[in-house]
């Protein structure tokens, strides 16, 4: 089950499961992980889970929503990504998915590259059979 770890403010070291679809950060009491600090949004943003995969969502937050490092208003999450909410630095961790995850962008490499590939088998072999056409037509008589 993925887990959300607080690295830095008054609350380092808390981790919480995410154990439903939607996890909803905020300084709202009801927010699922509420974060006392003004930099933070009342509903900051969520971690919403589809399909087995889990993304960051910010919530139109006033300081954004940075995933390592970088301003985003929704993201896919990987294992050991490290999500920024208004100076309070979150650790998300899967430890069923890092082993999928770290082959994936290698696989979507080598699946371009072969269709890349199979693109131009296809037009040499469409233009060698159009030079074929044409020399048979050439030898019957035909211009």
């Amino acid at each position: 089950m993925p887990t959300l770890t607080v690295t830095t403010g008054d609350r380092a070291g808390e981790q919480v499961e995410l154990s439903s679809d939607r996890f909803t950060i905020g300084r709202a009491a009801d927010s699922d992980l509420a974060l006392d600090a003004t930099s933070v949004s009342t509903a900051h943003c969520a971690l919403v889970q589809r399909h087995d995969r889990w993304s960051v969502q910010d919530l139109d937050s006033t300081n954004g929503t940075l995933l390592n490092g970088t301003n985003v208003r929704e993201a896919r999450l990987r294992s050991g990504d490290r999500i920024s909410i208004g100076g309070i630095e979150l650790l998300y961790e899967d430890a069923g998915a890092a082993d999928v995850t770290a082959i994936l962008p290698a696989f979507e490499t080598r699946r371009s590259r072969r269709s890349r590939t199979i693109a131009l088998n296809v037009a040499i072999a469409l233009a060698t059979l159009g030079a074929a056409a044409w020399f048979v037509w050439r030898l019957v008589g035909g211009g």
